[in-house]
């Protein structure tokens, strides 16, 4: 077992024992009856132990977010005033802007593909973008569709594009700077989302419902089902033998597609906002539930599909994008990265480049008012130490500068500081800034 491994060992037993002690605290502080307790467990509420979203990180978008996606260390925003923007996001707690395309009008979805960002360019159809280097992308193909762009869906090299009031429109992106139209859907309703997978072809026209094409290879859509829905979708998402369904104020829609050109209903989750996109993750999908915010939902079993949580954001949540263990959201005015992490016991650490950084201990954890972090390095490079509260604000540095690989140690002094949950991160190394580790702390006076 390695020195960080040990520590990582010697955190959960820690945390978990604290973690139990404030958790009876609390109860008797409150009085909560046990079986209230167990009626909450029981209704589903929370499907596993621990589990929260946090957020950790937030940065300012220049208009409002509506969708979000995710290149290398770069969370890209879609902003439905000024374009696409960008943002670094190696160090979670604290993304910086990083670049923007100013397309000069709105930018509803988009969705990444190699090196190429694929921008549902509203009035002005579809935009691509080379994003080899983020922090300038480069327009390399445009294909001005008839009406308003507002979402797409890749497969191949056939791009759909969603197009509202004149339908859907099945696009050859073989060549980004010479995109050819292969074949047009008219629009029955409002055109608003598509997906697609192998020969079946999914469309949601608000007003209508969801309506089946098959496409084979002759790419002549032929309708074979459609579904009439008393709400308007406008996003779909596959997952496995499941259709996904975003449908505002109703909620998660979820259809069987064992027969492909024949989808099934199969059962729906209604949310307290207005779902407008989904994200999925193994066998969890994150809602963006608009004025309620990002609400994760288990699909473990599809027949019954049960909330985990719900992050009440400051805004309204319009998309999301999945980034290793965290989530980013795009909320109205910002840019959020959200925590994932199951287990968020005081105590816990968490190493995402564990080879190379590892915060050891925490000590004492409760502290009152000084706490020791202990760390190392396995490689010499430029550190900073820093402090932030439990919802990603800045605090304090605690130490920046150059160090020898090995064992080092850090304190911090709390005096003057709110009691509460505080994170400690290190971030190490000047060509890497994702390299980091983390812990979370109490504050007890």
């Amino acid at each position: 077992m390695t020195t960080c491994d040990y520590a990582a060992a010697k955190q959960t037993g820690i945390g978990i024992l604290f973690a139990s002690l404030i958790i009876g605290r609390l109860m008797l502080k409150i009085q909560v009856s046990v079986a209230t307790l167990l009626m909450f467990y029981l209704t589903g509420a929370y499907g596993q132990d621990e589990w929260h979203l946090n957020i950790v990180g937030r940065a300012p978008t220049p208009g409002q977010a509506q969708a979000a996606a995710v290149y290398s260390h770069y969370a890209l925003v879609a902003d439905l005033d000024q374009g696409l923007v960008i943002f670094d996001i190696a160090n979670v707690f604290s993304p910086g802007f990083a670049g923007q395309y100013n397309t000069g009008g709105f930018v509803n979805d988009l969705l990444i593909a190699a090196d190429l960002a694929f921008l549902a360019h509203w009035n002005r159809g579809v935009t691509v973008l080379d994003i080899t280097v983020p922090e300038s992308p480069d327009s390399v193909g445009a294909f001005n569709t008839p009406g308003t762009t507002a979402d797409l869906f890749l497969s191949g090299n056939l791009l759909f594009a969603a197009d509202l009031f004149n339908g859907l429109l099945i696009l050859d992106v073989s060549n980004p700077g010479n995109i050819i139209q292969k074949a047009r859907i008219p629009a029955i309703g409002i055109t608003a989302a598509v997906a697609a997978l192998d020969s079946a072809l999914y469309v949601s026209e608000q007003g209508v419902g969801l309506l089946t094409y098959s496409i084979g290879d002759t790419l002549q859509p032929t309708l074979t089902d459609t579904y009439f829905l008393s709400s308007d979708c406008s996003d779909i998402v596959i997952f496995e033998d499941l259709l996904l369904l975003a449908c505002g104020q109703t909620g998660l829609l979820i259809f069987d597609i064992n027969d492909l050109l024949h989808p099934d209903s199969l059962t729906h989750f209604d949310t307290d906002g207005t779902v407008y996109r989904l994200t999925l993750s193994d066998t969890l999908v994150y809602l963006a539930d608009g004025s309620a915010g990002l609400t994760a939902v288990s699909l473990a079993d599809p027949r019954n599909p049960h909330l985990i949580q719900t992050l009440d954001t400051p805004g309204s949540t319009r998309g999301s994008a999945i980034y290793g263990e965290y989530i980013i959201a795009a909320d109205r005015d910002s840019m959020f990265v959200v925590s994932t992490q199951e287990n968020t016991g005081i105590g816990e650490v968490t190493n995402n480049r564990p080879e190379y950084v590892c915060i050891i201990d925490c000590y004492p954890n409760p502290f009152n008012p000084d706490v020791s972090i202990s760390f190392e390095l396995r490689q010499a490079g430029e550190i900073s130490l820093d402090v932030f509260d439990i919802n990603g604000r800045f605090v304090e540095n605690l130490a920046t500068g150059y160090l020898a690989a090995g064992l080092h140690r850090g304190l911090w002094n709390a005096l003057g500081r709110s009691t509460g949950v505080y994170i400690i991160k290190l971030a190490a190394g000047q060509g890497d800034p994702a390299i980091f580790g983390s812990a979370k702390v109490l504050y007890l006076k």
